[in-house]
C-alpha cells in the first residue's frame, strides 16, 4: 500500500519540484498555482537521469518520513473530512434564496474550491497537499458518485480555480464568479452569499488542519 502510495505521489510530483513555483492538484486540471513551463521544459529536456532518480530517491524518503511520524494518515483524514463536510454543509444558513439544483451544485463546487486552497495554504508539505487532495477526491467518488461527476466535468471547477490563482482579493472575486455560475450576475446578496460561504467553508478547514496537530 505505501509502495503505490509512493509511486502516485511521485509521479505527480516530479515536475512540481523540479520548478521554482508550486504547482498544485486540482479537479478539473487547472493548477492552483501558476506553472513555469520553462523549468518544466529543461526538467524535460535537460536534466540529467541521476539526478531526476535522486529527486525521485528524496520524494520517496520524505514520504516515508511524513508516513512515520503519522502526517499521512492525519491529512488524508482531512481530506475524507472535508469531502463529507461539503456535502452535509447547511448552505441555508449563509445563502439567501433557494439552496437546491444548481445553486446547491454551484455551493458544493466552491466548498470544494476553497477545501483545495485552504490545504494548499496551510499543510507544510506538498506531499501532504497531495495526499489530503487526493482523499479528498477519492471520498467524493465513492461515497457521492453523482456529485462527484458533476465535479470532475472540464471547466466545472475552471472559475473558481482561476480566482484562487490570481490570489488577490479571492473571496470577493469568488462572490462575482458565485452569482454569475447561478444566474444571478450583479446580484449584490448573491455575491456576499457566495463570498461568505467561501471564507467560512476555508476557516472551517483551516481549523481542521490546526487542530489535527500535525507533526513537523
Amino acid at each position: 500500500m505505501l509502495y503505490l502510495l509512493i509511486i502516485g505521489v511521485m509521479t505527480s510530483l516530479l515536475l512540481a519540484f523540479s520548478s521554482q513555483k508550486q504547482v498544485r492538484f486540482s479537479f478539473s486540471g487547472l493548477s492552483l498555482f501558476e506553472e513555469d513551463d520553462r523549468d518544466i521544459k529543461i526538467a524535460g529536456m535537460e536534466k540529467s537521469k541521476k539526478s531526476q532518480e535522486e529527486e525521485t530517491a528524496r520524494l520517496a524518503e520524505e514520504l516515508t518520513h511524513q508516513k512515520n511520524n503519522g502526517n499521512v494518515d492525519k491529512v488524508r483524514k482531512l481530506g475524507a473530512q472535508a469531502a463529507q463536510n461539503i456535502m452535509v454543509q447547511d448552505v441555508s444558513a449563509l445563502c439567501i434564496g433557494p439552496t437546491s439544483g444548481q445553486i446547491l451544485l454551484q455551493c458544493r463546487l466552491l466548498m470544494s474550491a476553497a477545501a483545495q486552497k485552504a490545504f494548499a495554504d496551510h499543510l507544510p508539505h506538498k506531499i501532504l497537499y497531495d495526499v489530503a487532495a487526493e482523499s479528498l477526491q477519492q471520498t467524493l467518488q465513492k461515497e457521492y458518485p453523482v456529485f462527484y461527476q458533476q465535479l470532475i466535468k472540464p471547466g466545472a471547477m475552471s472559475f473558481y480555480m482561476l480566482c484562487l490563482r490570481k490570489g488577490n482579493n479571492a473571496p470577493d472575486q469568488i462572490g462575482d464568479v458565485f452569482a454569475n455560475l447561478t444566474g444571478r450576475e450583479g446580484d449584490v446578496s448573491a455575491k456576499r452569499a457566495g463570498t461568505d460561504l467561501y471564507v467560512h467553508f476555508y476557516g472551517n478547514v483551516i481549523h481542521a488542519i490546526e487542530t489535527s496537530k500535525l507533526s513537523k
